[in-house]
């Protein structure tokens, strides 16, 4: 270790190659570009200064008080490095990383110290090997690079880890062979419309927290993905594709996601027009949870988007309310492992195709285009919620689960429960226009707020229970009652009968409430079991 007492400068004829070393007092001056092979100090009230010339570490730098080059500096390691320490100046040029140790997890140049002052697009020396790591709390506003469609290339990645670093944008298209992880702070990709980012092959992208900001498109090109947090904002400016979607994952690219949010800010204007495009295939896609973002508070009036999903499931998606966002299903039928949010003044378009969810469905003022389509409850334990009713074309139960409602709720078309499944209404009225097939169990929960009206034909087939003896709800029906299964106990809630129909089936049925046929109609029981009625 050299240890530098006194106020110096590094003479330009020996001295360029250091192992270890300590300014311990005064100042500092390169007279020469230097080489440390070792770690690098400067101490308290000392200062270094590195003027124009390149210097070179294989190290650490810590530095407790001023430390300034105004060359290129270059990191050359073979396992990690950082830069840390109080100083109040840390400052840099130009920066190169060309750390050789094992990729990606021995080769991080970490830069965590109080201050950090780089040049502008800094990283225009090179980004040849490792991984720049922004941490600690400076703040700090930079391109990185100068190049506006710049390359992270393989065996090289960028890590944002600082909530005040944000990485500015430039006008191009970047590409990313390497590592891209975003922790924390604000990450800006191009400038103009269809500016975009694309993900290749032997890139790994990592999105853990803070914010993304794509002013055309994030492209998986094969690449390996993992979103478990943060906000990625997608066509923030446009996208004018027609072939490429404004999150597009191609059939080769592998993604597991947990978490974060996708936000959609402007419906692309291509034609064909593609928004949310995922292509199944060879990689793996596993999207369990996280949130698919269609509006945010900066989508203008008049945007529709599109969702493509080849039948790929993902997780929960989300209508905006600002400006009355619509979001559209496009081709092939929806499969949600989580659930669906419709904020006031938003609108899902279910274009006449089905969809399945594992989470709860919520209405919170939206709308619900629900022609021709079928939505599938087939989770463990599921709401349809909100502050206000929704009414789907067929609902249908599936798996073992329970679904509740917890609003008003109408089946504009047909309501099938199945084997297994328990649909449990809620203090809330509930209609049926089209025909009622049971074959799990239907009963209620909470109260007996409101009528449940079932205006098609009723039937409880082999194994079925019909059970509303829990809240005891007024019920009315239209077009008859077929008992096959287990059980049915309608309560001793009122039953209005509106129209001529008949009590058919083989097995006992309870109404523990008055019956009432509407005048002129006519009730008649053929079924074969005892139907007993206590009222």
């Amino acid at each position: 270790t050299i240890e530098l007492t006194a106020t110096n400068t590094l003479p330009a004829t020996i001295f360029t190659t250091f192992n270890n070393v300590t300014i311990s007092g005064g100042t500092t001056t390169a007279g020469v570009g230097i080489t440390v092979n070792g770690n690098f100090t400067v101490n308290a009230s000392c200062t270094f200064s590195g003027s124009t010339f390149s210097h070179t570490f294989k190290g650490n730098i810590t530095n407790n008080n001023s430390f300034t080059v105004s060359g290129t500096t270059t990191f050359s390691g073979t396992a990690n490095q950082t830069v840390s320490g109080t100083g109040a100046t840390t400052t840099f040029n130009l920066i190169t990383i060309n750390n050789t140790g094992t990729f990606p997890t021995n080769d991080i140049v970490e830069i965590s110290s109080s201050a950090f002052t780089p040049g502008a697009a800094f990283l225009q020396a090179t980004l040849a090997a490792g991984i720049l790591k922004l941490s600690g709390s400076y703040t700090l506003s930079n391109a990185l690079f100068s190049t506006n469609s710049y390359s992270i290339p393989s065996g090289a990645g960028v890590w944002i880890n600082n909530s005040n670093v944000t990485i500015s944008a430039t006008t191009g298209s970047p590409t990313v062979s390497g590592l891209l992880r975003i922790s924390a702070g604000t990450y800006n990709v191009g400038s103009t419309s269809g500016n975009s980012m694309t993900l290749n092959s032997t890139s790994t992208f990592d999105m853990q927290g803070g914010i993304m900001n794509v002013a055309g498109r994030l492209v998986g090109s094969g690449s390996s993905m993992t979103i478990s947090g943060g906000t990625i904002n997608i066509e923030t400016v446009g996208n004018t594709s027609t072939t490429t979607g404004s999150f597009d994952l191609s059939a080769t690219t592998n993604i597991t996601m947990n978490g974060g949010t996708i936000a959609f800010q402007n419906a692309c204007t291509g034609a064909p027009p593609r928004d949310l495009q995922i292509a199944s295939g060879a990689g793996t896609k596993s999207i369990t949870g996280g949130t698919f973002q269609f509006g945010n508070a900066f989508t203008p009036a008049n945007q529709t988007f599109r969702i493509n999903t080849n039948g790929v499931s993902i997780s929960n998606i989300s209508v905006n309310s600002t400006n009355s966002p619509i979001a559209k299903d496009t081709v092939n039928n929806l499969t949600l492992s989580g659930g669906v949010t419709i904020n006031s003044g938003g609108t899902f378009n279910a274009n006449s195709l089905n969809i399945s969810l594992g989470g709860d469905w919520t209405n919170n003022g939206g709308t619900f285009t629900n022609t021709g389509s079928t939505v599938t409850f087939n989770g463990t334990s599921q709401s349809i919620a909100g502050s206000a009713s929704t009414t789907f074309n067929n609902l249908t139960t599936s798996g073992t689960g329970t679904t509740t409602t917890g609003i008003a709720t109408t089946v504009g078309g047909n309501l099938t429960v199945g084997t297994g499944t328990t649909l449990t209404m809620g203090n809330f009225a509930f209609t049926v226009t089209g025909t009622s097939s049971i074959t799990g169990t239907i009963n209620t929960a909470t109260g007996n707020t409101g009528t449940r009206t079932f205006t098609g034909a009723v039937t409880i087939n082999s194994g079925g229970v019909w059970d509303l003896s829990g809240q005891n709800p007024a019920t009315s029906f239209a077009n008859g009652i077929t008992m096959s299964g287990t059980t049915f106990n309608n309560g001793t809630g009122a039953a209005a009968f509106s129209a001529s129909q008949s009590l058919a089936g083989a097995n006992n049925m309870t109404f523990g409430g008055t019956i009432t046929p509407a005048n002129t109609f006519t009730l008649t029981n053929s079924n074969t079991g005892t139907v007993t009625v206590s009222s």
